[in-house]
């Protein structure tokens, strides 16, 4: 997360603890993680960094690999590969 992403999601939160009565529409609101195309397989900033530069920009593209391409993708493991494969 960059540091204006962090400030970001500080502001964010401030304004929940400031305002109750918006809090379920700041809730509702996705954070810059959030909307990350590879968001949803809940990795790491660096996780998704390396698939992006391995040219994994898409969950459709992750989905068309196979289990070693994505294996050979510098900080990516056995692990990262089973969140990937749900």
């Amino acid at each position: 997360m960059s540091p204006a992403d962090i400030d970001a999601e500080i502001a964010r939160l401030e304004a929940l603890r400031d305002r109750p009565a918006r809090r379920a529409e700041l809730e509702a609101q996705p954070t810059a993680a959030d909307a990350h195309p590879l968001a949803r397989y809940g990795l790491s900033e660096q996780q998704r960094t390396a698939l992006m530069r391995a040219g994994f920009t898409s969950p459709g593209r992750i989905e068309a690999a196979t289990d070693e391409e994505i294996l050979a993708t510098e900080g990516i493991g056995e692990g990262t590969l089973k969140r990937l494969r749900g």
